[in-house]
Parts: structure tokens; sequence; C-alpha cells
């Protein structure tokens, strides 16, 4: 059983939550730990924060086309191109839910990966992202 206190003495369960809420105590406890850890040690976090709030665009291209357009990565609102997006160390992916499609794009090398179903099996196109 899993419960956390609140600031005002309350309390809440998270037991019941099964498998969906895993990654979101694993993600609280990442960040309590980093918290008391720069607390204890008389660091500011203030620093770190702030390079990682920062939102970044990126200039991407379609290979084929040439067609470019910009594309912002917000890691303090873990947003890419304002849809909420998962981020890892080695990618950054999200689902365009206006104009359909999911989009994988590789950290280190830049690869945009576009997959988008359709009634014929789908198809997935590659692009290229740098910093802008």
């Amino acid at each position: 059983m899993h419960v956390f206190f609140t600031n005002d003495g309350g309390r809440f369960d998270l037991s019941g939550c099964g498998r969906a809420c895993h990654s979101t105590r694993v993600k609280f406890v990442i960040v309590i730990s980093y918290a008391f850890a720069s607390s204890i040690s008389g660091l500011s976090s203030i620093g770190r924060l702030a390079a990682q709030a920062a939102e970044i665009t990126l200039l991407c291209a379609n290979s084929s086309s040439g067609t470019t357009w910009n594309l912002k990565i917000d890691d303090e609102r873990q947003t890419a191109d304002s849809f909420p997006a998962e981020f890892t160390t080695t990618r950054i992916a999200w689902h365009d839910s206006v104009r359909g499609g999911f989009y994988d794009l590789d950290r280190k090398s830049g690869l945009l990966t576009f997959r988008n179903a359709s009634s014929t099996g789908g198809y997935i196109l590659y692009h290229q992202c740098h910093v802008n």
C-alpha cells in the first residue's frame, strides 16, 4: 500500500491505481529524492532547473521535398509542438491529436520518424531535425 501525506496533514492512497500509476510514483520518488539530495548537499537546484526549462526550437526538413518547419520542444512542460510528449534520455515521442499521426524524435541523431495509420495499412516518413 502506497500512502502519501499532503502539506495539510491529509493523505491519499495510490494502492488501487495499478500499473497506470507506477510511472507516476517512480517520477514522484525521483523528484523527491533529487530535492532531498540537493537540500542536504547545500547545492542550489535553480541553475539545473533553469537549464532544463528552456524551450528549444528545432529546424526539421523533409529530405524528399525539401520542406522545412520549426519544431518546439519544451522540457519543462514535457511538450512537443504543444502536444503532451514522453521524454526519455534517448527519444521524445508524441501524438498529434489535431492532424493525426505519431512522432518519435531521436535525441542524439535528430531523426524524426512520423507514423500514420490508414485504411491501406499506414505509412512511415523520416525527417531530419537540428537545433535552429
